[in-house]
C-alpha cells in the first residue's frame, strides 16, 4: 500500500532535490544540559560535540548502519565512557551488561576500570530455570513460560510449559505448599527443575496427557525442547544458574557474557532470560532509583529483533 506514496515522494525529490534539515546549533543540540558521555563531534555545522544525557531518565539507544560503517566501535565507546562516568559516581554507579554474540567485547575485561564479570556459553555460564530471589515463583514461571514458548515457536504450549515447571518445582520441595508458589519469601531457598528434567518429564505419556491439551501440542513441544537442549550444549544443564541481581549487581560488577557460535533460538532466550531477571524483579518490586543504575549492551541485535541497542534501567521500569 506504501509503494505508491514511495514513488510519489522519489518523484518529487528527483524534481526539486534533497533538502536536509539544517544540523542543530549547540544550544539546541544540549538544551538538556550537557551530556554525560561525549561520543564525538558532527560533520555538518560547526562539528560541535554531541554525546549521550542518560543518568537522570532512561534511554534506549539504536545504532544503525551497514557493515564497517563503525557500529561496533561506537557501542564500545559508550561502554567505556559509562565505565569511565562511574569514577565520578563510585556511589551510584551504572552497571554493564553486554551481551556479545561475535567476541567483539571480550577486551571490554581489560578495558573497564570497574570490575568485570566474564561468563562465555563455551565455558563457566549456566542458565537454569530459577527466577530473581524476590519474586514469587508462579510470577517469574508466567514470564519464563511465555519467553520459552515464544522462542520455540511454540504459544500454544505455553501453559503447559508453565504448569510443568510449577509441579516439578513443587516435586523437588516437598517442604513447599502450593500457597508458597506465591509467596516471594520462599524463592531463595528453591531447588529448580534443569530444562532436561522438564524434557524427560513431558516425554512420560501420563505426565504429557495430564499437562498437554491435545497430543499433538506435547509432541511438537518434546521436538522443540530437544533441539534447544542440543543447540545450547551445557548452558541450561544445571539447577539453579546465573542471577543477574546476585552474582552481578549487588556485587556492583560489570559483566561480560559471550554468546558466540550458537543458533538464533538460544541466543533470543539467552537475551530474554537475562534481561527478565531484573525487568521482572523491578517490575514486581516497583523498583525506584534516582539514578540510571544498570545498562544492557546487545550487540548483534538483529538476532533478537533490532540491530544494535542499549537497554537502560531506571526507576521501577526497563524500557
Amino acid at each position: 500500500m506504501l509503494l505508491p506514496e514511495a514513488r510519489d515522494d522519489a518523484n518529487w525529490v528527483e524534481d526539486n532535490g534533497i533538502f536536509l534539515w539544517r544540523p542543530p546549533d549547540e544550544d539546541e543540540l544540549n538544551a538538556e544540559g550537557r551530556p554525560d558521555i561525549e561520543l564525538g563531534s558532527l560533520k555538518e555545522g560547526d562539528q560541535q560535540r554531541f554525546g549521550i544525557k542518560f543518568k537522570n531518565r532512561p534511554r534506549n539507544v539504536l545504532l544503525v548502519g551497514s557493515a564497517g560503517i563503525g557500529k561496533t566501535v561506537t557501542g564500545k565507546s559508550i561502554c567505556i565512557n559509562i565505565d569511565k562516568s562511574n569514577q565520578d559516581n563510585s556511589d551510584n554507579p551504572t552497571l554493564l551488561i553486554v551481551i556479545d554474540p561475535k567476541k567483539d567485547y571480550t577486551d571490554l575485561v581489560n578495558k573497564l576500570q570497574g570490575d568485570v564479570l566474564y561468563l562465555s556459553v563455551h565455558h563457566n555460564l549456566r542458565l537454569g530455570l530459577n527466577g530473581p530471589a524476590d519474586v514469587p515463583p508462579n510470577v517469574w514461571i508466567g514470564a519464563l513460560s511465555v519467553s520459552l514458548a515464544a522462542r520455540l515457536g511454540l504459544v500454544m504450549s505455553r501453559t503447559c510449559l508453565a504448569s510443568l515447571i510449577s509441579r516439578l518445582l513443587a516435586a523437588l520441595n516437598p517442604w513447599l505448599k502450593e500457597e508458597q508458589l506465591n509467596n516471594l519469601s520462599s524463592n531463595g531457598k528453591l531447588i529448580w527443575p534443569s530444562l532436561k528434567m522438564v524434557l524427560d518429564a513431558i516425554k512420560i505419556k501420563e505426565v504429557l496427557n495430564c499437562f498437554s491439551s491435545k497430543a499433538s501440542y506435547g509432541e511438537t513441544l518434546i521436538q522443540a525442547l530437544e533441539g534447544l537442549i542440543q543447540d545450547s550444549g551445557g548452558l541450561f544443564n544445571c539447577s539453579n544458574g546465573l542471577d543477574i541481581q546476585r552474582d552481578v549487581i549487588q556485587k556492583k560488577k560489570h559483566c561480560v557474557i559471550d554468546i558466540s557460535n550458537r543458533p538464533a533460538p538460544v541466543v533470543r532466550l539467552v537475551v530474554d532470560i537475562l534481561i527478565n531477571q531484573e525487568l521482572v524483579s523491578r517490575l514486581y518490586n516497583n523498583y525506584k532509583c534516582d539514578h540510571t543504575d544498570v545498562c544492557y549492551h546487545v550487540d548483534e541485535g538483529d538476532l533478537v529483533g533490532c540491530k544494535y541497542y542499549f537497554h537502560i534501567t531506571h526507576y521501577r521500569t526497563v524500557t
